[in-house]
């Protein structure tokens, strides 16, 4: 019996591929369990009218997060932290202060996405920033004392 995934399936494909499988296995458990529905024609057009939908809009995200990552590379982000003498911080700089900086300068980006270690020293840095899939760009984040 063909039919049209609905969800990822281990072991049988993923979300809107057609699949040939046995009668009993789509009647008794993929298709009771909402995971997928019998393979007719509509159901293959609306499957496959889906699936353009889905390449065009990731190509559309790919394509932004590609402007985004060209517009960051080589920024230098600037964070003021409370220092003592020998240039250790009270505390540490981390993605989220990152994040804090680039939000004030108008980007939208997730803590989550900027792979910074803690910072413990006065000093430069870099922080890689995944924006999507195989994109990345690459920030300068400088660590100076608080005046």
């Amino acid at each position: 019996m063909r039919v049209i995934l609905l969800t990822d399936v281990r072991g049988q494909g993923s979300k809107g591929q057609v699949i040939e499988v046995k009668d009993g296995f789509a009647r008794n458990y993929l298709i009771p369990r909402g995971l997928a529905k019998p393979a007719t024609r509509q159901a293959e057009a609306e499957a496959e009218a889906e699936r353009r939908r889905q390449a065009a809009k990731a190509a559309q995200e790919r394509q932004a997060a590609a402007a985004l990552a060209e517009a960051l590379n080589g920024q230098t982000v600037i964070i003021r932290a409370r220092a003592g003498e020998s240039g250790r911080l009270f505390g540490a700089v981390t993605s989220q202060d990152v994040a804090a900086v680039l939000k004030e300068r108008g980007y939208t980006i997730d803590r989550r996405q900027i792979n910074l270690d803690p910072v413990h020293l006065l000093g430069q840095y870099e922080a890689r920033v995944h924006l999507y899939g195989g994109i990345e760009a690459r920030l300068a984040v400088r660590v100076l004392p608080e005046e």
